[in-house]
């Protein structure tokens, strides 16, 4: 799906998200964002007072974005109604689900492009390092724990380490992702790797009642 902007203000996003992604922020212009939208840089400054004002919104639409994205998908794990959800479902949904999950957030134009954006900018920006650990890794991580909390819970898996078993369970989701925003070619592969953790995941930590 596309990036959809509304009305101008939500160009100038668009465009310089494109442009960010392309070539980094530094080395793109306020005149090449008006440029690409078909505005002078006046135009833009209408909007936004500086480059950085509008990456600041960049990033701020793209997080609460993200989290709408997780609640629409039913796997924003830190609601208590989505765990309690999703542990009820049979394996072959939640595997399901999160294949789903994988291909939503991989093919979402907006965030593919964020996350590309932050993927180089993370060696020149701090917070663009703590913004793709915060998403990607460690709220995911903390979401998934308790997601784990709960299966333990319900009596559907095997004690022990929330954290470590949550590492085990959406780690390939997250690896991937690096991996098919560099090579699209791999998309297959991806999903077929993630299908085949979370058996092993099941065959390992899930309780057979006889």
């Amino acid at each position: 799906m596309g990036v959809r902007a509304d009305n101008t203000r939500d160009q100038f996003l668009v465009e310089a998200l494109r442009l960010f992604a392309e070539k980094g922020y530094d080395a793109v212009s306020v005149a090449q964002i008006a440029a690409a939208v078909g505005c002078s840089a006046p135009a833009l400054y209408k909007h936004y007072r500086s480059k950085q004002a509008l990456l600041d919104t960049l990033m701020e639409r793209s997080r609460t974005g993200f989290e709408r994205q997780m609640s629409r998908l039913h796997v924003d794990f830190r609601s208590v109604e989505h765990r309690s959800g999703f542990v009820k479902l049979p394996e072959e949904e939640q595997e399901e689900i999160m294949v789903q999950f994988f291909r939503h957030v991989l093919s979402d134009e907006f965030p593919s492009l964020f996350r590309k954006f932050m993927t180089v900018e993370q060696f020149r920006r701090p917070d663009a390092a703590r913004q793709l650990n915060e998403r990607y890794v460690d709220s995911q991580y903390e979401a998934f724990s308790a997601l784990m909390e709960e299966f333990m819970a319900a009596g559907i898996l095997r004690e022990g380490d929330a954290r470590a078993m949550a590492i085990q369970y959406v780690s390939p989701v997250i690896v991937y992702l690096g991996v098919c925003d560099r090579d699209g070619s791999r998309v297959e592969e991806a999903e077929k790797a993630i299908r085949a953790n979370l058996r092993q995941f099941n065959a390992v930590y899930r309780l057979r009642r006889e």
